[in-house]
């Protein structure tokens, strides 16, 4: 009888492993939530926009994150004694300043301002639409000028806050893409992202660590 019950328990096990999303393990490492609305982070109980809500995370909040699913837009995090999921492209490596402001609320006097944030709003849903993981390779900042620079940006927007500046044939690992920007990694610090494809230059098929 216990060993039916073993072979029993097995196969729901088995079974179970089978059911779990992918994903892509390695040593935890912290990140800082970023939303360039500066709002909250939704929590999910599974890797889908149409799970249900685990929770927020305010913005700037640190973040353990302890993988990722096969495609890479979904990071597993540590959250409440447990496991939950937040979108990988609102996680950054450094510690963002503060809340940006141009696509917080404005005073109801400040009409133009509206119609900006509004504006930044929809050019960031359309990139983000567009959205896909890649098989890394590696690439280099190429500004319009030899002593030009590159901003490296939190988010795929000209118009938000940036990381720092990229010069000439800085090196960097591309993780991820949209119609026109790169989600890049900076090879010498592992800082991630956002970088525009059209001041970049390929410098390989594939990159390995």
């Amino acid at each position: 009888m216990k060993i039916r019950f073993s072979a029993l328990m097995m196969a729901l096990l088995l079974l179970l492993t089978a059911l779990l999303p992918c994903c892509a393990l390695g040593a935890s490492v912290v990140r800082y939530v970023y939303t360039p609305n500066g709002k909250a982070l939704n929590v999910r109980t599974w890797p889908s926009a149409e799970s249900d809500l685990a929770g927020k995370l305010a913005y700037g909040a640190a973040v353990t994150v302890e993988g990722y699913t096969d495609d890479g837009q979904w990071a597993i995090i540590r959250y409440q004694k447990g496991s939950a999921y937040v979108m990988t492209r609102y996680l950054t490596d450094q510690k963002p300043g503060a809340k940006p402001t141009a696509v917080t609320t404005p005073a109801p006097t400040a009409t133009t301002s509206t119609t900006d944030a509004q504006r930044i709003l929809a050019s960031l849903e359309a990139e983000w639409a567009t959205y896909q993981a890649v098989a890394p390779f590696a690439v280099q900042a190429r500004p319009t000028s030899q002593n030009g620079w590159v901003n490296l940006r939190y988010a795929p927007s000209t118009e938000l806050g940036f990381i720092r500046r990229l010069y000439q044939g800085h090196q960097l690992v591309v993780i991820a893409k949209t119609d026109n920007w790169y989600q890049v990694q900076e090879v010498a610090s592992g800082v991630t992202g956002y970088i525009m494809r059209r001041y970049t230059t390929r410098v390989g098929t594939s990159y390995s660590n």
